[in-house]
């Protein structure tokens, strides 16, 4: 196994035993379901809820927004650049305002000139530094997250070993949701 694929492998345990339900699709191209919001306003102060130890039975696996928050702070730490491709909108402060919106009618294509100016800033955000992951999400991590992670794949014109990678990484993405 080469050194990327080890490094895959051992970032998928990881999240596996936090149950964030993140996918690496490659070491800085990361993709995840919408993150949901785990806390409730009571009185002005904000009331965390508590977190279903079945990970899956919340919004479909994905991670709150508490923690992916402090996931991303953790291991991307002023490293992270979020791609919200859905129509809502959450609060980005906890996110340090990282998040760039790419909102486009339909399901899932988008406007070509909005999959040039993705695929342009998940390039150009990935080039500045070689320690920058790029999170994708859409409402529920299939449709147009798939569709952008492909995108960005094409429009990268990157080594066939990243193809591959990126295949496989698709391809896992797709059993991990079956109804799609």
């Amino acid at each position: 196994m080469t050194a990327v694929g080890e490094e895959l492998k051992q970032q998928a345990a990881l999240l596996a035993d936090e149950g964030l339900g993140i996918t690496y699709v490659t070491r800085n191209l990361l993709a995840c379901g919408f993150p949901y919001d785990d806390s409730q306003r009571d009185g002005g102060a904000t009331i965390a809820l508590p977190v279903p130890a079945d990970s899956q039975s919340v919004n479909g696996g994905s991670a709150s927004l508490r923690q992916l928050s402090s996931y991303l702070h953790k291991h991307h730490s002023d490293h992270f650049m979020i791609y919200n491709l859905s129509e809502k909108v959450y609060d980005y402060s906890m996110l340090d305002q990282q998040v760039i919106e790419f909102r486009f009618p339909g399901y899932p294509a988008a406007p070509l000139n909005e999959v040039f100016a993705l695929c342009n800033s998940i390039h150009a955000w990935l080039q500045a530094d070689p320690q920058n992951v790029a999170v994708i999400h859409c409402q529920t991590g299939r449709g147009r997250t798939l569709c952008a992670i492909a995108w960005s794949d094409a429009c990268a014109n990157d080594s066939a070993h990243n193809r591959r990678t990126v295949h496989s990484a698709l391809c896992t993405l797709r059993h991990s949701f079956p109804s799609v």
